[in-house]
């Protein structure tokens, strides 16, 4: 569906595995599966969401602060999972990110619809269509207490409703169908200053309603969408980008079919996320800078809603996608566009999503619907992680490969391992020429009526196994051939026998079929273990061709061993020495701990706390526990060692259970006290999982979670005893894993560079259930050694 669904019911939230082969439409950039990169690491959420309180009416905007949700909308009750209990809060309310539960100590209760939350310091910021907060009149935008919701003496009365509220430095930015703020005319879209809210003398006047806004990390450019024809007089269909001046910055948009009814900005400030409504329907990935478009998520009704994770981007929206009339939430690679298949939440109602937020850990949505994937919520709905093993084999649909545009066949060796390619050029998919679509754009010769007729590419992948299963997908315009490891493995639209730089492909391609990703099996067994090369030779069916256009991704099923082969050992918890060949770690021991003392016992020089959990030591070691309760933790700060910034980390642990899925996090550098159930506000750390040999590196940054790193075979999994090194010295963070009894790795499972946490900090560990029907589960921690860096 088109339409733009009317903006009451429009929402903003300003910022703060097999793929299937999808068809697709010309413009449309490929959906490749990803190839995941250290820093870029798509994250994955459970299909079913937790049980939590309820609405009575429709959420148009959530926001995740720390361990809270706030939600706002068009409500007058809130009602606990079990329907027991029941308590007012008219349009605005806040619960436990963790449980989903109440926060009863919050109250700020508005007369009309809250339609979007920002926040910054102790302020929650509330815009919408009411005319007071808690009683007192406010005329459309409100600050509260975070905690209590108590009202701030702020006011900025704007004379019409209020849409969409973005953070920059020192600054509000409101974007609504207002035309003045605080009885300073403003036309829809205006700044005002964080701690006085007078009105800044930013007024870049858009013609038309703002109902979307996005501000760069950096403050320098301000994004505002709507159903605007013009900026401050000048031609700016529905998206503008500013400077903080409120200076128009002239960006063509590439294809923008629609006015965005979200937007959000990239960490980095890079590339721009869409949610548009129109004939765009879609929730799209731009380059911030030239405006270019990488790629498009379309589904049947309006994108609602867009949110960056972890290197993916959700988007929201209504009616349906894929012609499948449950479908309202979509999980794409910000690399390559690709969509997780296996994210496939089902909803029961038109409307759908309205906004997201929240990070790989917990997935926050709000919207009109009364069950998700069968489980009764409404309003709101909070999704946990779901971790995913890195296949055997997988090739990014945005892969680098290096190209040959030739008129004349190159060396018979050119799709050979060895052969040597550094004189090619080299550039990301996807690669051609016409179509506009291309992120490397490739000659053709110097006669444009009579292009060379074959253009040849080549790249490497690593394999951690021999997979049981290899895919391709390619998107090849005319036709191809593709080699792996120097052998022919798939042929698509060639004629049989013998290939030159002359051939032409069998029939020409044009409209959906010269888009279309095409599926091919291919022979596992000619996957080697480490690096392996795939050749493709792409061939046009004339050489009057108007366009080229290749891309291809590799997906695999299979397991990944664990990085050592003999069998775990099963030794017992022992207080003696043990058992393993650990060496003493360079650098002069702070401290040791082997968690001695009478079952039962609390740490010593540990600050523990728990829900539905436990920290305690049993069998003459440290134990995290937590039982089959949906939010249970179990954590501990070590108090006994003053904080500071380059220490190395090691200790044994040992899993109670490898089918109860739990997950053992540990963060040196921790500071800031507990963001939420499981990690500091600051630091770096490893995340293990009791059921998945993954194990994902991580940076914690003002409560906000990345993760630097996901190692595939980071661990064994397994019951009996292994070890954790953890370093972070300066701006390098390492990890390593091993059995005991077992020589340790010389080498550090991985090493990365970050310099995003400085503060000096302590050790931070924490156990929580993984997520719905996971279990209880247990951990035993032992033998701490903590050694200057």
């Amino acid at each position: 569906m088109g339409s733009a669904g009317g903006i009451n019911r429009v929402r903003q939230r300003p910022g703060g595995v097999a793929v299937l082969v999808l068809l697709v439409v010309a413009a449309l950039i490929p959906q490749l599966t990803s190839n995941a990169s250290a820093t870029d690491d798509p994250a994955h959420w459970q299909q079913a969401p937790l049980a939590s309180w309820r609405v009575d009416g429709t959420a148009y905007t959530t926001l995740v602060v720390g361990n809270t949700v706030y939600v706002g909308g068009d409500f007058s009750t809130v009602r606990s999972p079990n329907g027991a209990t029941v308590a007012a809060r008219t349009n605005l309310a806040a619960f436990d990110l963790d449980t989903g539960a109440l926060r009863t100590g919050f109250q700020a209760n508005t007369n009309g619809i809250v339609r979007t939350l920002v926040s910054s310091g102790s302020n929650l910021f509330v815009g919408g269509s009411f005319s007071s907060v808690r009683g007192v009149a406010r005329g459309r935008l409100a600050a509260v207490d975070r905690t209590t919701g108590a009202l701030s003496p702020l006011v900025a009365d704007t004379n019409s409703n209020v849409y969409s509220l973005a953070i920059g430095p020192g600054r509000l930015y409101v974007g609504g169908s207002f035309t003045s703020v605080r009885g300073v005319p403003r036309s829809r879209l205006a700044a005002l200053d964080l701690g006085s809210f007078a009105v800044t003398s930013y007024a870049p006047s858009p013609d038309g309603t703002v109902l979307s806004l996005a501000a760069a990390p950096s403050g320098a450019q301000v994004y505002a969408g709507g159903t605007f024809a013009t900026v401050g007089g000048a031609a700016s269909a529905w998206l503008v980008k500013t400077n903080s001046a409120g200076t128009r910055i002239p960006t063509t948009w590439d294809q923008l079919q629609g006015p965005p009814l979200d937007l959000e900005v990239s960490p980095d400030g890079s590339r721009l996320a869409t949610a548009q409504a129109g004939g765009g329907n879609q929730g799209a990935w731009y380059d911030a800078a030239d405006g270019r478009r990488i790629w498009r998520q379309r589904c049947d009704g309006d994108g609602q809603a867009v949110h960056i994770v972890d290197g993916t981007m959700l988007t929201g929206f209504h009616e349906a996608c894929d012609g499948d009339a449950t479908q309202r939430l979509t999980a794409n690679d910000t690399a390559d566009g690709a969509r997780d298949q296996a994210f496939r939440p089902t909803f029961d109602r038109f409307w759908g999503i309205f906004a997201i937020d929240g990070d790989a850990d917990h997935l926050v949505v709000a919207g009109d619907f009364t069950s998700i994937s069968g489980v009764p919520v409404r309003g709101f709905a909070i999704f946990t992680r779901r971790v995913v093993a890195r296949p055997p084999v997988q090739l990014s649909g945005a892969a680098r490969w290096r190209y040959l545009v030739t008129a004349t066949t190159p060396a018979a060796t050119w799709n050979q391992p060895g052969f040597a390619d550094g004189a090619w050029p080299s550039g990301p998919a996807q690669l051609g020429y016409g179509d506009g679509d291309e992120a490397t754009t490739v000659g053709f010769g110097g006669n444009a009526g009579a292009k060379h007729l074959t253009t040849y590419f080549r790249t490497t992948f690593d394999a951690l196994a021999v997979p049981s299963t290899l895919t391709l997908n390619l998107l090849a315009d005319d036709g191809a051939a593709v080699y792996l490891n120097g052998v022919e493995v798939a042929r698509d639209n060639l004629p049989p026998g013998a290939l030159t730089s002359t051939t032409r492909a069998t029939a020409g391609r044009s409209g959906v079929a010269e888009a279309t990703v095409r599926s091919f099996a291919l022979p596992p067994g000619r996957v080697r273990v480490g690096t392996n090369t795939i050749a493709v030779e792409v061939h046009q069916d004339n050489g009057q061709s108007s366009d080229l256009s290749f891309a291809a991704s590799l997906t695999s099923t299979g397991t990944v061993p664990p990085p050592t082969t003999a069998a775990p050992t099963t030794t017992a918890p022992t207080t003696t020495a043990p058992t393993t060949t650990t060496t003493v770690p360079a650098g002069a021991v702070l401290y040791t701990h082997t968690f001695g003392g009478a079952g039962g016992a609390p740490w010593a020089g540990w600050a523990t706390s728990a829900v539905a959990g436990s920290a305690t030591i049993q069998l003459d070691a440290g134990q995290l526990a937590v039982t089959d309760t949906a939010g249970a933790y179990a954590r501990g700060q070590l108090t006994a060692v003053a904080a500071r910034r380059d220490a190395q980390v090691r200790f044994s642990y040992r899993w109670s259970s490898t089918t109860a899925a739990a997950y053992l996090n540990v963060y040196s550098r921790g500071s800031g006290g507990w963001a939420n159930a499981y990690r500091p506000r600051s630091g770096y750390g490893v995340e293990l999982a009791s059921n998945s040999p993954a194990v994902s590196v991580r940076r914690v940054s003002g409560g906000s979670a990345a993760t630097l790193r996901t190692v595939g075979a980071g661990q064994a999994v397994t019951t009996a005893k292994q070890w954790l090194a953890l370093r972070v010295v300066g701006t390098t963070i390492q990890f390593k894993t091993w059995v005991d009894g077992r020589p340790e790795p010389a080498a550090w499972t991985s090493t990365d560079v970050d310099a995003g946490a400085t503060a000096p900090g302590q050790l931070f560990v924490s156990l929580v259930r993984a997520g719905p029907s996971a279990g209880a589960n247990a951990v035993t921690i032992d033998d701490l050694r903590i050694s200057a860096g």
